[in-house]
């Protein structure tokens, strides 16, 4: 008997040393998992040109959960600078769902960020949900909770928001595409129809 467990013993040790040498231990797999990841972030300077990598923003969106832009890499972005109190803003969020049902197909990603509330003042989560009921917005199109630290219109440390709305068109790899001050649905239309075009 004490041979029988002897052989258990030895064989237990063996495989042990099998699966260190061959790299299966959990924890190490675990880290070279981690340490293999590729961030598709590559660049190093980012913009508000057409022809830029658009620099990263965060915001609180209209379930209270932080939205992240570079979170979003691989999907077409149209991007609708609003505010609440603004007539055509209105329009097109009226708008955005039938925009959102045309380009579905191609993963199209539609971000509304309020700059103001009604009265001109900063917009708070009751604000963002209230826009987003009013115009029947899905949750797969966030309504976020911006500010003007976003704006500049010198471009240099913010997106040149002269007039609202403004849009602006980020390919899958986050390059800013295209942009358009006011609002047009057909013109809209064109401008995501140029960037990532119908099947």
């Amino acid at each position: 008997m004490k041979n029988f467990s002897s052989f258990y013993h030895l064989a237990a040790c063996l495989f042990l040393i099998l699966l260190t040498a061959c790299g299966c231990n959990p924890d190490e797999t675990d880290g070279a998992a981690q340490d293999s990841e590729i961030s598709l972030i590559t660049w190093e300077e980012c913009g508000y040109s057409i022809g830029d990598h658009m620099c990263n923003f965060s915001f609180k969106d209209q379930e209270n959960n932080t939205f992240e832009l570079y979170d979003n890499i691989g999907s077409p972005m149209v991007v609708d600078f609003s505010t609440m109190w603004c007539t055509i803003c209105q329009v097109a969020a009226a708008d955005m769902g039938e925009v959102v049902n045309t380009w579905g197909h191609k993963n199209l990603i539609y971000i509304t960020i309020l700059i103001e509330d009604a009265y001109g003042d900063e917009v708070d989560v009751d604000d963002l949900q209230s826009w987003a009921d009013t115009f029947q917005i899905p949750r797969t199109s966030p309504v976020l909770a911006g500010d003007r630290t976003i704006i500049d219109t010198t471009e240099e440390n913010g997106v040149p928001v002269t007039g609202w709305p403004t849009f602006i068109l980020l390919r899958e790899d986050l390059v800013i595409h295209s942009g358009m001050r006011g609002y047009s649905k057909e013109g809209l239309n064109s401008m995501i129809n140029d960037m990532i075009g119908q099947e």
